[in-house]
């Protein structure tokens, strides 16, 4: 009889280590091992808030983004740089030490003499506060955190402290809409007289007949004929003194009458 029950023990042993090994592997890739990566359409965002309840800024709110559909709570602790020291059991993962605040792995839940812990609230995206509802009864290594869900970590007795709420827009704002600049006031209209110019036909400075001129530069206007017999009129009076007269354009004014006679 003591044969067989010794040759049960040595056959039990190494099945008692197997459960124990594969019960540290499950607790070890549901803390490391992202939760899902198939079917990741983009970058989600969720909200991590600590509480301390110890120093002056004791409250550490971050926003974390992940690609995979969701990942475990625990997993949200290490990406918000929370530096958790957790502890694995039979119950799931749990959570020791936040920012170095909390006990050690031995007393990871507390003791007589302080019974502080990490208590945790999970708020899913449709929600809105840190309630006795949200309250997780659940580990960090159990708990799915999906785009738009808030975290929630509070270092006391429970219930009575949970951490102030926040969404995530309140914790990382959306940058601010683009504006659109003035519009600078626009160069008066174009009205085809260069600057410093003749005003051209309308109100414009006249030309050699006192006629105006057109655009920038003058235009000489050819005499009409009675304008070239008087001009030639004035060259017969002063033609024995042996004066000539130009008419506008360059052109003698014996000549001109000359031609007009022909």
């Amino acid at each position: 009889m003591s044969r067989t029950r010794e040759w049960a023990d040595r056959r039990a042993v190494p099945a008692r280590t197997a459960c124990f090994v594969a019960l540290v592997a499950a607790l070890a890739a549901a803390f490391v091992a992202p939760a899902s990566t198939a079917g990741a359409a983009g970058t989600h965002r969720a909200g991590v808030i600590v509480d301390t309840n110890t120093g002056t800024d004791h409250v550490h709110k971050v926003v974390i983004t992940f690609s995979e559909d969701s990942i475990t709570g625990a997993q949200a602790l290490e990406r918000a740089g929370a530096s958790p020291v957790v502890k694995g059991s039979a119950l799931g993962v749990a959570i020791c030490k936040l920012y170095g605040v909390g006990h050690e792995v031995d007393s990871c839940l507390g003791s007589g003499s302080d019974a502080r812990y990490w208590a945790y609230w999970h708020v899913p995206q449709v929600q809105s506060g840190f309630t006795q509802a949200t309250f997780s009864g659940s580990g960090a290594g159990s708990v799915q955190v999906h785009d738009g869900d808030i975290e929630g970590w509070s270092y006391g007795n429970g219930l009575s402290q949970p951490p102030p709420f926040a969404t995530i827009d309140q914790i990382d704002p959306p940058p601010p809409p683009p504006t659109t600049p003035a519009t600078a006031p626009g160069a008066p209209a174009d009205s085809g007289t260069p600057a410093g110019g003749s005003a051209g036909l309308a109100g414009g400075t006249t030309g050699e007949l006192g006629l105006p001129s057109v655009g920038s530069s003058s235009t000489t206007i050819a005499p009409t004929a009675a304008q070239a017999a008087a001009a030639a009129a004035a060259a017969a009076t002063s033609g024995a003194a042996g004066s000539s007269t130009t008419l506008p354009g360059g052109k003698d004014a014996n000549t001109e009458v000359a031609a007009e006679r022909a």
